[in-house]
């Protein structure tokens, strides 16, 4: 039996949709520039928002939440499924050190701001202050809170094989048998 990674539980539990998730199994450039992957500097709020941006495209754009432990502050990169398909996503976010790689489905932030930001759409969503974040998604930003104080700078405890591959499997069967519900497919 394979080994499962820890991002790859992670974006399993994430509310991305299957033809994303697969996306991310393929792209490793895309996966390793997600930072809910990466629980020691990055806790996931295991939320999104969807928008339509007004514009000719017809993309769909999910804001992805997490808060930076070392910042101590809330971060959204966002995900842009391509004209709404769910065949081709593009990641826009700020990668960090002095050659980032940037890729054409990794690109830097600002290519989102400038493609999608006129007339002020998106100002001063990268990094929410806890008042700007959706009301819905607020919850769950106290809840990550609380659990960044909890933690200490070594980040969450390694988990073992076994536990991986059963939260995993936990995770896999909510979705199938309907207990984790996502407004998409």
């Amino acid at each position: 039996m394979r080994e499962i990674t820890t991002a790859e539980l992670i974006i399993e539990s994430m509310p991305f949709s299957d033809n994303l998730i697969a996306w991310v199994a393929k792209n490793p450039d895309f996966a390793e520039a997600l930072k809910v992957i990466y629980p020691t500097n990055f806790l996931t709020l295991q939320a999104i928002s969807i928008t339509y941006p007004p514009s000719k495209t017809n993309d769909q754009v999910l804001g992805v939440f997490a808060y930076d432990r070392k910042l101590k502050k809330f971060k959204q990169d966002f995900i842009v499924n391509v004209a709404n398909r769910h065949e081709e996503f593009i990641l826009y976010t700020a990668l960090p050190g002095k050659n980032p790689k940037y890729t054409k489905y990794v690109q830097h932030i600002n290519g989102f701001f400038s493609k999608y930001g006129n007339n002020g759409h998106y100002a001063n969503t990268h990094h929410p202050s806890y008042e700007q974040l959706p009301a819905e998604i607020q919850e769950r930003a106290d809840l990550v809170l609380d659990l960044a104080k909890r933690l200490d700078s070594t980040g969450l405890r390694q988990l073992t094989q076994e536990e991986l591959r059963t939260l995993y499997l936990k995770i896999k069967e909510a979705k199938i048998d309907g207990t984790v519900r996502y407004r998409h497919k």
